[in-house]
């Protein structure tokens, strides 16, 4: 189920993708040849007016085909053409549009991912409100791979001490793992079934959070807002977690660190876990997801839209278009590194499982 969760979720955020370049494309007087979903050999195919939308085999991707001057300078020379007709449709070619509308259809994609990625957020607060910690001692949520989870706290476990001091309060809870620093502490737990136990547990500190923690979140009980606060609080969302994914994607580049990196494996069973545990979690992950997709598209890297308007800058600076084999070469490279980084990925998803 995980799989089918996973790609039924890629499958959405590649389809919202490519849709951002499509419409753009079309309401911008650009022809676009054909719209595809996946990649590989084509599985389904339909004619619709000038374009071809087709569905292929693998349905990690997908892409716009753009119609190009190149193409129909090539036409032209082989007599497939006419004069007239080559006349006729170079104004509807990608190359022949003004570089803010050509702009616009590259990054149209990543602005349809942060686009929906805001909609699902303020449909999740619309729907089922807005998560409020209630400030007890139950445990919400336990981060994987932290020191709780390690230790074997669970959500909805009540920590009702720690180090033989009460904590009938979430606040005398965290001030407790915040005093102890780096040294073990000892919580006692309240498991659900009535049964308790005593866990040693050593907080690590987090760059994130600026102080050490043990990876556990508060129990929450969702609250009804308004339409106008779940707007705000959808754009809000959307705001703070593409600041986050940009500086945490920075920090790995800067640190050469892919500890925080995931590969389809990994996420997978993520989504897996996420519809496991309810709609309102899928959905707030499916929102996430889009917004990360976003920004990994912007990153100014070949094979993805930040590498083109890299190179499209570059040739506006310049005042003239690199040659197509240079930018055929560009995208070969770029395409080879992404591959390259997937299978790193998925290696080190496949030890991590091994070593598990």
């Amino acid at each position: 189920m995980s799989l089918v969760w996973f790609l039924i979720v890629i499958s959405i955020l590649v389809f919202v993708h490519e849709f951002g370049h499509f419409i753009i494309a079309k309401r911008g007087g650009i022809k676009v040849i054909e719209f595809a979903f996946g990649f590989g050999p084509r599985l389904i195919k339909v004619q619709r007016g000038e374009t071809l939308y087709s569905v292929r085999a693998f349905p990690l991707g997908g892409f716009c085909r753009f119609l190009s001057e190149h193409e129909l300078k090539a036409d032209l020379e082989e007599g497939v053409m006419t004069q007239e007709e080559y006349e006729k449709m170079l104004p509807r070619s990608f190359e022949r549009k003004s570089f803010g509308r050509r702009m616009g259809v590259i990054t149209g994609g990543p602005v349809f991912n942060f686009i929906f990625g805001a909609i699902l957020f303020v449909m999740l607060y619309a729907v089922w409100g807005s998560p409020v910690a209630t400030g007890s001692n139950v445990v919400g949520n336990v981060t994987p791979d932290y020191p709780a989870s390690l230790a074997g706290i669970e959500a909805g476990d009540r920590i009702v001490a720690v180090d033989g001091v009460l904590t009938p309060k979430w606040e005398d809870l965290t001030t407790k793992i915040v005093s102890a620093k780096d040294q073990e502490i000892l919580i006692q737990v309240e498991k659900p079934d009535g049964s308790f136990r005593e866990i040693p547990v050593k907080p690590q500190y987090d760059q994130v959070a600026k102080r050490v923690i043990i990876g556990i979140i508060n129990e929450t009980v969702l609250e009804k807002v308004s339409p106008w606060k779940a707007v705000w609080m959808g754009a809000r969302d959307t705001v703070e977690f593409t600041k986050f994914l940009i500086t945490t994607l920075v920090g790995m580049i800067v640190n050469l660190n892919a500890d925080g990196l995931g590969g389809p494996v990994k996420l997978a069973e993520q989504i897996g876990q996420g519809a496991e545990q309810g709609a309102s979690t899928l959905w707030t992950l499916t929102a996430i997801l889009s917004i990360q997709f976003g920004v990994i598209n912007m990153f100014p890297i070949p094979a993805v839209d930040g590498g083109q308007v890299i190179v499209m800058t570059y040739e506006r600076i310049r005042g003239k278009e690199l040659k197509p084999e240079v930018k055929g070469m560009i995208q070969m490279v770029g395409m080879a590194l992404l591959v390259l980084l997937m299978v790193g990925l998925l290696f080190k998803d496949i030890m991590g499982l091994l070593q598990a």
